[in-house]
């Protein structure tokens, strides 16, 4: 006998509708972050070098402020949780390009200094963990998530030094626009600490699956290719968070807190692009693509005061 769409509708609702409004807890919250940190771009010579690198892109993450909305929903220690948030300003931070194109010779050939912007910035986080109370004191929790990173910088030189002088001289250009994306797919544990109204946590997130992926347009180049598209799989990606949490009432708490979060060095490969003729800002005709030829490492710390409002 074939069930209407109403009914079937009701089978699937019905386990939410049983629930205990009771156990239910919905919290929502905004936090403020300071992030600091850095990027590394990093290109592996094509043939026997004495030189690990053939260039290296430091690209630094410092007075960077982010807004971040939050919200968690809880049942019988089960807990779903989501954050976005993006950077409200540029940063005051700088990038360091190193060549070393003499593949006989240990000592760098080119190097550049620039002023860096932060154009774009999304930071999204969700998981599901479970938590047991061992005492009224501690508990531990388990958990998965995933987390995006993306970040897109411009430069602007300030200084450099190569063995050719550029003509017309490139102080004050943007020669390099950079945008990397990190999705992480990790796991999480805690240990959380209470005494009355304070409760300490710490938790250890590990990610054996990150892909990622980067796009650098070389401006000031004056020969194709000008976009470097590279693409990662990396299986050391960790964090560790610790939080202070201070009730300030029966609905509402503020949370300090610290996190640290790091990309091992990664291989991957990379694929060239022509601009697009009728607008250089975009990707045109494919050129090629090598194998391993790229590299991908990150360090991003975070200092954060959240508030958090029950709502029931």
């Amino acid at each position: 006998m074939k069930k209407s769409p109403f009914i079937l509708l009701i089978l699937v609702l019905l386990p939410i509708l049983t629930l205990n409004a009771k156990d239910l807890e919905l919290l929502v919250g905004m936090s403020a972050d300071y992030l600091t940190g850095s990027f590394r771009e990093i290109v592996y010579p094509d043939s026997v070098s004495v030189n690990s690198y053939l260039s290296e892109l430091i690209w630094n993450l410092d007075n960077i402020y982010v807004v971040n909305a939050e919200g968690s929903l809880s049942y019988k220690g089960f807990k779903l949780y989501c954050s976005a948030g993006t950077a409200v300003n540029q940063g005051t931070a700088v990038m360091t390009d190193t060549d070393w194109t003499d593949y006989g010779d240990t000592a760098w050939t080119h190097w550049s200094i620039s002023n860096i912007f932060l154009e774009r910035s999304l930071f999204l986080d969700t998981n599901i963990s479970y938590t047991d109370r061992t005492s009224d004191i501690i508990s531990a929790s388990i958990g998965i998530g995933y987390r995006l990173n993306f970040l897109d910088w411009e430069d602007r030189v300030i200084d450099y030094v190569y063995p050719t002088p550029p003509v017309p001289d490139i102080i004050g250009e943007n020669g390099i626009g950079y945008q990397v994306t990190q999705n992480i797919f990790y796991l999480d544990t805690g240990i959380q600490v209470k005494d009355e109204n304070v409760t300490g946590t710490i938790n250890f997130r590990y990610s054996p699956f990150v892909y990622a992926w980067s796009l650098d347009h070389h401006l000031l180049r004056t020969t194709a290719p000008y976009f470097f598209k590279d693409s990662f799989y990396s299986y050391m990606w960790y964090e560790i968070d610790i939080a202070v949490r201070i009730e300030t009432g029966k609905s509402g708490c503020i949370v300090i807190a610290y996190s640290r979060q790091e990309l091992s060095e990664t291989a991957g490969n990379t694929e060239y692009y022509d601009e697009n003729p009728s607008n250089t800002e975009l990707i045109g005709t494919f050129l090629g693509t090598t194998e391993y030829s790229a590299g991908l490492a990150s360090v991003i710390s975070s200092f954060s005061i959240s508030y958090i409002h029950k709502l029931w």
